[in-house]
């Protein structure tokens, strides 16, 4: 039996060796189209992995949003539409677009040809559902932990994101593809990028050929004024509080607490922004800030900003 993804995995070989790694998403449309290549995940019903973990974990949808990350042909954002959620599906090859809206001439479901590492400004924080189902394990190199990061920018506060990939261990040998098996360290990721986990399935698939499978249910924080100043006193009621009086890089901070010293020095980044860091001390009690501009021209008022103290993290906004 011919292997029905070897096109697709000549077609990326293809176009990883020029270094684009998105060109051949529209290439393999096309040419499925026409007949000539299969498209692997155009089965024509939505991803089982969903529909399994919506039978146990469903959620709220009344006058909620999804985006649906890759939406190819359509069948997931068609989904999501039926459970009751306003859905924008979007994908980077016109192809898709277009034969989905033929699939689904009445769809209520909002398909946009757009650009992961370009999105429209206001999808950034607008969405209280996202579905990422196989995009990141279709990227190789610094292009997978880009899209990481760009994924979870669109989730808005107390938002949700649904990843469901295949999986592997960090010891274990990568395979030819696409598809390249995530580890769970690739999906820390999420969490650096200011998401928690809700929920983490490591599971192989029901009949063979027994894939492994990863299915995370993230969520971001939206602390109040008061949670905040909690988290980062700590949970002891310290009356511990450090004032943010801008946003901007290198911005004045103020400190306030007898006792308490602390410095702000500048450096860079890993992936080589300029960023700051506040370090405060108080007896034997560490808090650190890490302080850089928001990637993907996201406004000055929210820098996404991690701050933590002994053991708890919070996203302040």
């Amino acid at each position: 039996m011919s292997d029905p993804r070897a096109r697709m995995r000549e077609l990326a070989a293809e176009y990883v060796r020029k270094g684009d790694q998105l060109s051949w998403f529209e290439q393999l449309y096309q040419e499925g189209e026409r007949g000539e290549a299969n498209v692997p995940w155009g089965d024509g019903t939505p991803n089982p992995h969903l529909v399994e973990f919506w039978q146990q974990h469903p959620l709220e949808t009344g006058g909620k949003t999804a985006l649906v990350i890759g939406s190819g042909f359509g069948d997931d954002a068609e989904q999501l539409a039926k459970w009751g959620f306003r859905t924008i599906g979007f994908d980077i090859a016109p192809s898709a677009i277009e034969q989905t809206k033929k699939r689904y001439p009445h769809s209520r479901v909002n398909y946009v040809l757009a650009d992961l590492f370009d999105p429209p400004r206001a999808w950034i924080g607008a969405f209280d559902f996202v579905l990422e189902i196989y995009t990141i394990q279709s990227f190789v190199g610094d292009l997978r932990t880009k899209s990481i990061d760009a994924i979870a920018r669109f989730d808005a506060p107390r938002g949700h994101l649904l990843v469901i990939a295949r999986g592997r261990d960090e010891s274990e040998p990568e395979v030819p593809g696409p598809p390249w098996p995530l580890t769970r360290e690739e999906l820390d990721g999420f969490q650096r990028a200011g998401l928690e986990v809700e929920s983490f399935e490591d599971y192989a698939e029901h009949e063979p050929p027994w894939v492994r499978r990863f299915r995370v249910l993230y969520h971001r924080l939206n602390l109040s004024s008061r949670s905040r100043r909690d988290a980062i006193g700590g949970l002891n009621k310290s009356s511990l509080f450090v004032r943010f009086t801008s946003c901007s890089l290198g911005a004045p901070l103020g400190l306030r607490r007898k006792g308490l010293s602390g410095g702000l020095a500048h450096q860079k980044s890993a992936d080589n922004r300029d960023c700051s860091t506040l370090s405060a001390t108080q007896g034997d009690a560490i808090m650190s800030f890490g302080i850089a501009p928001a990637p993907l021209d996201e406004p000055a008022y929210t820098c996404g900003w991690l701050g933590r103290f002994g053991r708890e993290s919070a996203w302040l906004r």
